[in-house]
């Protein structure tokens, strides 16, 4: 008779690590403000936050809850931020039993994040850590396309650009997509938020040149 599935996150080692920049003055002060509002918004078992980044354990919802909480609190101060997501599920050094025995979960499609109001860009990366990895990023890279996002191959990552709630969701139905056929899968996500324009960026380059030159 197989085992019946585990339910709790740590049983299959599903959990997240964050770290967000924010490029303004008070960075400390908005940082501080966007993860304790988030926290209190969670329902997570596991939150620990330490000088380079956040690890959260919860069930794949709850990670894609918070990680849209966080997103939402730095997008409303208007400051550039930068999130950086690790998802990771079934990884052997967090799992106590076989990934190949009780630990075989089926990964459920999520409940989507509401729109944030909120347009992010973002740049992920997929890595079901098996043989076949390429199978499982292209046809979790296929489920997402349907989301209605502008989604872009570049060289080594797939960038999604739309509201943050559509995208986030995206990511994360990715990750659980792949994780349907390999149990350890870990994806990657770079998120800007309140991103300067490509032409704003061009001008303050050549500002910063014209500053050197005349120096």
């Amino acid at each position: 008779m197989t085992p019946s599935a585990p339910t709790r996150p740590d049983e299959h080692g599903i959990g997240a690590r964050l770290t967000a920049s924010v490029m303004r003055d008070d960075y400390v002060a908005v940082l501080s403000d966007a993860l304790l509002a988030a926290g209190a918004q969670a329902d997570l078992t596991t939150i620990e936050t330490d000088h380079v980044s956040t690890f959260v354990r919860g069930d794949e919802d709850a990670l894609l809850r918070y990680t849209g909480a966080v997103v939402a609190e730095l997008a409303a101060t208007g400051a550039h931020a930068m999130v950086h997501l690790l998802l990771s599920r079934g990884c052997p050094g967090e799992v106590a039993c076989s990934p190949t025995d009780v630990c075989e979960r089926s990964p459920r499609t999520v409940a989507p994040l509401p729109p944030t109001g909120h347009e992010v860009a973002a740049q992920w990366s997929l890595y079901p850590l098996s043989d076949q990895h390429m199978d499982a990023i292209e046809e979790a890279i296929a489920d997402v396309r349907g989301a209605g996002l502008v989604t872009t191959p570049r060289h080594y990552v797939t960038e999604h650009v739309g509201d943050a709630g559509e995208v986030l969701t995206a990511i994360v139905q990715g990750w659980l997509w792949a994780g349907r056929g390999v149990a350890h899968t870990v994806a990657h996500a770079t998120v800007s938020i309140n991103h300067p324009s490509t032409d704003d960026l061009r001008a303050s380059i050549a500002a910063h040149q014209r500053y050197e030159d005349a120096r």
